[in-house]
């Protein structure tokens, strides 16, 4: 069995929780001012490299069909806290998952997490004025991240685990936006799984998610603590998310046989996917295959397939407010390195075409993550 830790799966993390993709600005380019963060729908939320200031980030507004960076909504870091995720509601308000932690003890077993030592915060943007407003902070002992909120309103989801022993470990928490109350989702599944990419459907009762089943037997405490075992192939699942459960409830949706799931998100007809497939079959080696977006109906069955290229090695999806239009990122590089230069496409898709809004080479300060629109 192999053994996951966070220098072998830098890019898979890239996956988990900041899939990245790439900009090359003119560094002359005037950076647009603090507005109100009116998201209109020819535009697309992401974190994005403030040009002209080497190093600076921020919660932007960009141009959907150019990639154009036009408004700064919120800095990065704020508070001390980076950016995970962003989610756009019906009401146009911006929601961002913030998150710091943990601290490293050692390089023994990955990295030691220190108890205690996460901080996370879940915040919304009113779109006139671009205030943000704190709707939970997690405790110093929880990591908290991709919080989406339900198309009624009523809810916000997002993955939660415990700072020391939260890689690879995380659950879902479904909490009323109302009363507060909460539930968790998958809080005993078996360490070492993959669990990412929530999203919900159309009538706010069930999320969309990746989800890889851990393959690990017995207790195995030393996982989750910076190094993991290897995940089973990540699938398509759909999760009823208006009641507690400890495993996973729902159904499974299979995706093309020699493939994984990186992303996934629910439409307003059924569901889409990112795939990555391996180039032998029988291979559990997805790198260095063909990439995928499938689009699912109603009955779960794939509708249509759309090639992204090769060699996926992270990806994020998201829909708009309409459950309609398909806003994807998918990073591609091949190993070993200096095969094939690692870029990023930004696409959208309402059709059986993509159209590419931005395909630039990787360059680590000068990516662009948490997509939504």
């Amino acid at each position: 069995m192999k053994v996951v830790t966070p220098r072998k799966v830098a890019a898979l993390l890239v996956s988990l929780l900041l899939v990245s993709s790439c900009n090359t600005t003119d560094p002359k380019q005037v950076v647009p001012a603090r507005r109100p963060a009116v998201v209109g729908s020819d535009q697309f939320v992401a974190v994005r490299p403030l040009p002209g200031h080497t190093g600076s980030r921020a919660v932007t507004l960009s141009d959907l069909e150019t990639g154009q960076l036009t408004s700064v909504v919120l800095p990065q870091p704020w508070h001390g806290m980076t950016v995970n995720a962003t989610a756009v509601d019906e009401a146009r308000r911006i929601w961002v998952s913030l998150s710091s932690g943990p601290n490293c003890t050692s390089n023994v077993a990955g990295c030691g997490p220190q108890p205690g030592s996460c901080h996370g915060q879940i915040v919304q943007i009113n779109p006139g004025t671009g205030k943000p407003t704190v709707v939970v902070t997690a405790p110093a002992g929880q990591l908290i991240g991709d919080a989406q909120p339900s198309p009624d309103g009523k809810l916000v989801a997002y993955l939660e685990g415990t700072c020391d022993r939260s890689y690879f470990n995380q659950h879902i928490r479904v909490r009323s936006l109302a009363t507060g109350a909460s539930w968790t989702i998958g809080a005993g599944l078996i360490v070492c799984h993959t669990l990412n990419s929530l999203a919900w459907t159309p009538d706010s009762t069930t999320l969309a998610v990746v989800y890889g089943a851990s393959l690990v037997t017995g207790t195995h405490t030393e996982y989750g603590r910076g190094s993991c075992a290897e995940t089973a192939p990540n699938e398509l699942a759909t999760v009823p998310a208006l009641t507690g459960a400890t495993g996973l409830p729902g159904r499974l949706i299979a995706v093309d046989p020699g493939c994984e799931a990186k992303a996934a998100t629910a439409t307003g007809t059924g569901y889409a996917a990112i795939e990555a497939c391996s180039a032998k079959a029988g291979s559990s080696d997805y790198l260095g295959g063909p990439a995928w977006l499938l689009v699912y109906n109603a009955t779960a069955r794939v509708s249509r397939r759309t090639p992204i290229g090769s060699c996926l090695d992270g990806a994020e999806l998201r829909t708009d407010t309409t459950h309609t239009s398909l806003l994807g990122s998918s990073y591609q590089f091949c190993n070993p390195p200096g095969t094939t230069d690692p870029h990023t496409v930004t696409f959208t898709a309402s059709g059986p075409r993509l159209s590419t809004i931005i395909n630039e080479p990787n360059g680590g300060e000068d990516s662009i993550s948490a997509i939504s629109g």
